[in-house]
């Protein structure tokens, strides 16, 4: 069988492009993912930059409504053909338009995959941060830790142009990175150059780090662990425990199985309080190496009720019996 061909893709310059900018108008910031919808259904969106780089050669010089449209904000001026602005469409031109934000929160930028400013070096612009590495297209269930003077990154599943990853994704990202215009990732990386699979297990399943902890190791080096579940897609775990990642092979492997809670996955962010780390809102353990080591250690909570069983009377943190901590 022959190998599928080779598309040839033409290149365009900068000045190929009509370049409309869409800001808050409150804080002149770009806004991303507004949504510029031609009155031929052809739709284009900002990057994080607020940025939509058109190529439509067909409308040169020509007045072209333009709907704007995005989740949480709104364009100002409203017309008998919807929310938006006529625009003289012009190769190399370039537009400026404000929206209200009628949200809470203030969308900053994307955060992983690919293109993140794409529109933005399309245009000739300045773009913040590089391209990633990785050959991510999209990912879900963000956790981050400082580990070993970075920030350490994990996510549950991964897609790429033609690869998935459901065995945990993996990066790293510097401390003195600019949050307000996006992280610099570090993806851990296979032989292909995709995203590696970080915690792989001999068992079929979806595979999912929930939270990352440190601890201090008996020679008192910091170690990087993370509670974990193996999974048939939101059914009850399969298989839960903790995984330590070795830093030379850079990958994490199992530590401690632990039994499972008979119910459906259940994320949680572990922190540290009074020498606890607290692994979920019901289990803890001792910030002690000796103490993650041993399950029958780690405490669990205990709610009593009150007669009238509707609110707890008292709650307790009891130590598991017989190497079982959930």
């Amino acid at each position: 069988m022959s190998p599928l061909p080779l598309l040839l893709v033409a290149a365009f310059a900068p000045s190929d492009y009509f370049v409309v900018r869409v800001a808050d108008e409150a804080t002149g910031r770009g806004v991303p993912l507004i949504e510029l919808k031609l009155p031929n259904e052809v739709k284009y969106y900002t990057d994080s930059a607020g940025i939509a780089a058109i190529e439509e050669p067909e409308l040169e010089g020509r007045p072209v409504f333009v709907e704007v449209s995005g989740h949480g904000y709104e364009f100002p001026q409203e017309t008998v053909m919807g929310r938006g602005a006529v625009l003289r469409y012009k190769a190399g031109g370039r537009a400026d338009l404000k929206v209200k934000r009628t949200m809470i929160a203030e969308r900053l930028y994307r955060l992983t995959g690919d293109g993140v400013y794409r529109d933005s070096g399309l245009a000739g612009l300045p773009v913040p941060i590089p391209p990633a590495n990785g050959q991510v297209l999209g990912q879900d269930t963000a956790v981050a830790t400082p580990y070993a003077g970075k920030l350490f990154w994990i996510w549950g599943d991964t897609t790429g142009p033609a690869y998935w990853n459901f065995s945990v994704t993996a990066a790293t990202s510097e401390l003195s990175d600019d949050p307000s215009v996006g992280v610099r990732y570090r993806y851990f990386t296979d032989g292909e150059g995709r995203a590696k699979k970080m915690l792989p297990l001999k068992e079929k399943g979806l595979v999912w780090i929930e939270g990352l902890f440190t601890v201090r190791d008996a020679a008192g080096r910091e170690r990087l662990l993370a509670t974990y579940t193996r999974q048939d897609g939101l059914k009850p775990p399969l298989e839960c425990g903790v995984a330590i990642y070795e830093d030379a092979r850079e990958i994490f492997v199992p530590w401690v199985k632990t039994p499972c809670q008979k119910e459906s996955h259940r994320s949680s962010h572990p922190i540290r309080f009074e020498g606890y780390w607290y692994l979920y809102p019901w289990l803890r353990v001792h910030d002690d190496w000796a103490a993650v080591r041993d399950a029958g250690r780690w405490e669990r909570r205990e709610v009593q009720m009150s007669p009238n069983g509707k609110r707890a009377s008292s709650i307790a943190w009891n130590e598991t019996e017989s190497g079982s901590c959930c």
